[in-house]
């Protein structure tokens, strides 16, 4: 449902085929399903700007994997910051064919889009840092890893302003019960889906069953390499639930919103409830991903509660005369940087 946020309740008849503008026409959404959304949505804002703080601010944060985690924060950030308010300020103010909807439109289908992109590579990522380690790493620069998100989302942009352009904006100026609006709405689902879900989908998961074979391949491994096994345990388990956390949220929305255009019988008070449900996943989706990190990434986590509460660290720290993980990470031995901590997050 990546087109533009369903949010109002239908009344159209149960076997007409409701498209994206029956709904939003005949919806009426309460004032509390709007304070819970931007709620969320500022819960996210803060969660992610987080994130980021600590991807620019911290020197060790400046690994390859994590270009694509600051990219993921950034489009969450924005998904929350902007296309979320502008949504609800759509609704209630602007109405549908104002300028706001355009930015809100390109915005939300933007960072749908980028998000989808990223969580591919990042499993295109894990299984290159697994199969082939030595060649992942003389391939993983920092210049590569930025080129690669402003392509993202220079690419993302485009591609969304144009589809609106070109597909969607034509149909406001029509009649919403025409047939051509129909195809246009059928255009913008299967687009939604097959250009921001499925095939995105389907490339991670093509990746993540070579990942788990090469794992099983690299059963074995010599004491030596075992501190470079967990750090790509710990990453793998981060990027997995991150990855699990966007199939359980957007799901649903995108079959959702292929049902809406594929002219079967469906309850239409349960396809309404549905779509809001589908619509609070989506942002929560945004909200949580900041705390997988922190809860599965063993340095976002360190310096999550270094931030949280610093003080209170400080102390303890030192009261018990223990350095912190970044501290000990810098008195290695022999001075140097292990390939597993290049990888670490």
């Amino acid at each position: 449902m990546a087109s533009y946020p369903v949010i109002p309740l239908p009344k159209v008849t149960v076997n007409e085929t409701v498209t994206r503008y029956d709904l939003i026409d005949t919806l009426d959404a309460p004032t509390w399903y709007t304070v819970i959304h931007l709620i969320l949505a500022a819960m996210g804002v803060v969660a992610n700007a987080h994130v980021i703080y600590i991807l620019l601010r911290k020197p060790k944060m400046r690994t390859y994997p994590n270009i694509f985690v600051f990219s993921l924060a950034l489009s969450d950030l924005v998904f929350c910051a902007v296309a979320i308010p502008l949504s609800w300020m759509v609704f209630w103010l602007d109405g549908f064919n104002g300028w706001l909807a355009h930015v809100s439109f390109v915005s939300y289908d933007t960072c749908t889009l980028v998000g989808a992109l990223c969580l591919m590579t990042m499993s295109i990522e894990r299984y290159q840092a697994v199969s082939n380690p030595i060649r992942h790493v003389q391939r993983s620069s920092m210049k590569r890893g930025s080129l690669t998100i402003v392509g993202f989302w220079v690419g993302s942009i485009l591609v969304s302003i144009l589809f609106y352009v070109f597909v969607m904006l034509p149909g406001d100026q029509q009649d919403v019960r025409s047939a051509d609006l129909r195809n246009r709405t059928l255009a913008a689902k299967l687009y939604s889906f097959i250009v921001m879900f499925a095939v995105p989908l389907l490339v991670t998961v093509i990746f993540y069953i070579l990942l788990f074979k090469a794992l099983k391949q690299h059963g074995d491994i010599p004491a030596r390499a075992r501190s470079e096994a967990r750090s790509h345990g710990r990453v793998t388990r981060m990027v997995t639930a991150v990855v699990v956390a966007y199939v359980v949220s957007w799901s649903p929305g995108h079959v959702l919103g292929l049902v809406t255009v594929s002219g079967s019988p469906y309850n239409i008070t349960a396809l309404a409830l549905g779509l809001r449900f589908c619509f609070v996943l989506q942002v929560i989706n945004a909200v949580t991903n900041p705390f997988l990190y922190a809860l599965l990434g063993e340095k976002f986590g360190f310096y999550i509660r270094e931030m949280m509460c610093r003080k209170n660290l400080g102390k303890q720290q030192h009261r018990d005369g223990e350095p912190t993980a970044t501290q000990g990470h810098e008195q290695r031995q022999d001075g140097t940087t292990s390939m597993a901590d290049s990888q670490a997050l």
